[in-house]
């Protein structure tokens, strides 16, 4: 997850599928927050008055109006620092929506998707769907601990809402070992409205 190749590169354009395919389906950071790239700008359109926008702006500055790519995606990587080798993480989300299973449909609201993975361990597991049996190489397999609070939907609360991941059989090695890494990824809709200003990672 670490090579060079995968690096976010933030001055490209995230509706470029012909010059920048890899990262054509992200979501935007704006001022600390994860957001659909349409909450950017003026409804999405960051272009100045030169190249056809209403903002005081850089030339050449992308417009996301419209998207290419309606499932937006947003992936990031945690090591484990810690001796402890863990079967499952606690995930605390910050920010304003509800995590979902796969099962629920995304759009105009707050809904994300939030799915876990370990490199060359497991699939992408589903955390908004509660674990049932042990099926690591099964993409969408369900990750969450216990169906409390409110499985199909996890509401961010005010302060952070945590929630535990389960590697379904499989575990996060730490630091008496080969110290892994998880990825986790956030989906959600071209029109979100909600975001995340933080996620949080714990391994005890």
């Amino acid at each position: 997850p670490i090579n060079s190749v995968n690096k976010w590169n933030s001055s490209y354009s995230m509706n470029d599928n012909s010059t920048y395919p890899t990262h054509v389906d992200g979501l935007a950071f704006l001022n600390g927050y994860l957001v659909s790239p349409k909450k950017v700008g003026n409804s999405g359109d960051t272009r100045n008055v030169n190249d056809g926008g209403t903002l005081q702006a850089p030339a050449a500055n992308p417009n996301y109006t419209t998207l290419t790519n309606a499932t937006r995606t947003f992936v990031r990587y945690y090591r484990n620092n810690t001796t402890n080798d863990r079967s499952s993480i606690t995930i605390t989300l910050f920010g304003s929506g509800s995590m979902v299973k796969r099962a629920t449909s995304l759009g105009v609201n707050g809904n994300f998707y939030l799915d876990a993975k370990i490199p060359g361990k497991t699939a992408w597991l589903d955390v908004g769907t509660a674990f049932a049996s042990n099926n690591p190489n099964t993409d969408g397999a369900g990750a969450l601990d216990g169906a409390d609070p409110g499985n199909p939907a996890v509401d961010i609360a005010g302060g952070g809402t945590s929630v535990v991941c389960n590697f379904n059989g499989e575990s996060l090695i730490g630091t008496t070992g080969t110290a892994e890494y998880v990825l986790l990824r956030i989906t959600a809709d071209e029109d979100w409205l909600g975001y995340l200003s933080r996620l949080r990672v714990a391994y005890s």
